[in-house]
């Protein structure tokens, strides 16, 4: 569903999520990094991969969200989560 991160960003230590989409630009067939078809966290091997390529702008195999961890967003993941179970 997402990788949870602790990290510095400037002002201190926080939570972020980091969720990952396959990008228009690669087939569907083609993307190994989790699910062509909707948002997803990565293996802990290629988040250690990828991490180089999300400080980066430009074209990837994946489009990235990252956001601080909230209770906002716990419950919009679990408002997600129940609207693709109906």
């Amino acid at each position: 569903m997402a990788n949870l991160v602790y990290e510095d960003h400037g002002e201190g230590l926080r939570w972020f999520v980091y969720r990952f989409e396959r990008s228009p630009l690669v087939p569907p067939q083609r993307y190994q990094c989790g699910p062509s078809d909707r948002w997803h966290g990565l293996s802990a091997d290629d988040f250690i991969a990828q991490r180089p390529y999300m400080r980066m702008s430009g074209a990837h195999i994946w489009q990235m969200t990252h956001e601080q961890l909230s209770d906002e967003l716990v419950l919009r993941w679990m408002v997600e989560r129940l609207s693709q179970g109906s």
